[in-house]
């Protein structure tokens, strides 16, 4: 096998800069650093581009959390793992993790051997987040949602949304819901720039219905 192109994402520039040496050292060639950010927003243009074979993430960024960024990854790039960092062990963001489609939820207390068989592991294909027995529910949207998260992106409240897809207020806010679940957001704010940074809609750009 050929060297695992890595990508890496984490706003600390200390941590970044001891996690590629750690890569690059212990990884004895293995690794192939394409890049590093500290912002998911100017990430994911990049890494769609690159195409790296691995992407190591921090839940915790400046501007979107690395659940979103993980699930505008994998959206984009099924075949790339992703590798969530974080401080905190709780159990409800290894789901948020496994459900954004992330491969290992790594705090970052964990010794360095442990870590690299883990990374090992993950490229090897293994998921250390599936449920056995059991499909992940993933932060995946399903057609109509994207549909309906462009037009909210767009600035159409549920009332008009409704009467565009000729559906129930309810429905439409249902969907609502299910988008700002599935993605982890908050407001209409967030849903607007995450659907600007999937590439759903383009700033400026009107939506004809």
């Amino acid at each position: 096998m050929g060297s695992v192109r890595v990508y890496i994402l984490d706003d600390h520039s200390l941590f970044r800069e001891g996690l590629k040496r750690i890569l690059l050292g212990e990884g004895k060639g293995q690794y192939k650093l394409l890049g590093e950010a500290s912002r998911g927003g100017e990430a994911i243009e990049e890494i769609r581009a690159l195409k790296p074979d691995l992407v190591l993430v921090d839940v915790a960024l400046p501007d979107l959390d690395g659940f979103q960024v993980c699930s505008l990854i994998k959206e984009a790039l099924p075949d790339t793992k992703v590798v969530m960092l974080t401080m905190y062990g709780r159990d409800e963001f290894k789901e948020q993790a496994r459900d954004a489609g992330a491969s290992a939820y790594v705090v970052k207390d964990q010794d360095v051997p442990s870590m690299m068989k883990l990374l090992e592991r993950v490229v090897g294909g293994e998921d250390f987040l599936s449920l056995k027995g059991k499909k992940r529910r993933r932060g995946y949207l399903s057609p109509r949602e994207k549909e309906i998260l462009k037009l909210i992106a767009h600035g159409y409240t549920g009332r008009e949304i409704a009467a565009i897809l000729n559906i129930s207020v309810r429905t439409a806010n249902t969907h609502r819901a299910n988008i700002m679940r599935k993605l982890a957001l908050k407001n209409t704010a967030s849903m607007v720039r995450y659907a600007i940074l999937s590439g759903l809609v383009v700033p400026g750009e009107s939506e004809s219905v």
